[in-house]
């Protein structure tokens, strides 16, 4: 079905369902998160008992611009709606004057009809420019909420570290700082620190 063919009242119905997904959406990323804390809680409990305590959370925030975008992109998915909604009903509001109007005048076509299938051609002409804007507002309200999903999940993340693999961890950092070091040496001062060491 093209969405131009859906009737206004699963127009309204999709417009609150559309209006409950961030409540639906918070509550679903609550209910993950709280399984998260307390798979954490027990992971770490048992990695105490085992002697592995070390515990490294990725610190991740959600880009302001992208989650304001979000919920810019979903105002107007559903202003577009409404407008759609608003056009539909006029055109049918028009069609059915125009049917009384020919009962009326017993078939004959007359100024006020002309004028009423004008009204429909423009109705029709505007919802076909909101359904493209429509379209190409929801698909960027896809990819936006795709990314912040993303960020999210991310964003729970917890990683767990063993002693063992935190001494590994911790060795590849200071090799890593003394390479640093290393490279900011100048040649010189190296050949000086050689010298006193031969001389000590």
């Amino acid at each position: 079905r093209f969405l131009h063919d859906i009737d206004a009242r699963d127009l309204q119905e999709f417009q609150e369902k559309l209006g409950n997904l961030e409540k639906l959406k918070e509550s679903t990323w609550e209910a993950k998160r709280q399984g998260s804390v307390k798979f954490a809680t027990r992971r770490k409990d048992n990695l105490r008992k085992l002697g592995l305590l070390h515990v490294l959370q990725e610190e991740i925030t959600i880009n302001e611009q992208l989650d304001a975008k979000f919920k810019d992109l979903k105002r107007d998915v559903v202003d577009s709606l409404v407008k759609l909604q608003t056009y539909t009903a006029q055109i049918q509001k028009e069609e059915r004057k125009q049917r009384k109007m020919l009962d009326s005048a017993e078939g004959k076509y007359t100024n006020e009809i002309r004028e009423s299938q004008n009204k429909v051609l423009n109705y029709q002409k505007q919802r076909k420019d909101e359904i493209r804007a429509y379209n190409k507002v929801s698909e960027e309200l896809r990819e936006v909420m795709a990314k912040v999903v993303q960020q999210e999940e991310r964003k729970r993340k917890t990683y767990m570290m063993s002693a063992e693999q935190l001494s590994v961890y911790q060795a590849r950092v200071d090799h890593d700082l003394l390479r640093v070091e290393y490279d900011n040496l100048d040649i010189s001062e190296l050949r000086d620190l050689m010298q006193q060491k031969r001389d000590t």
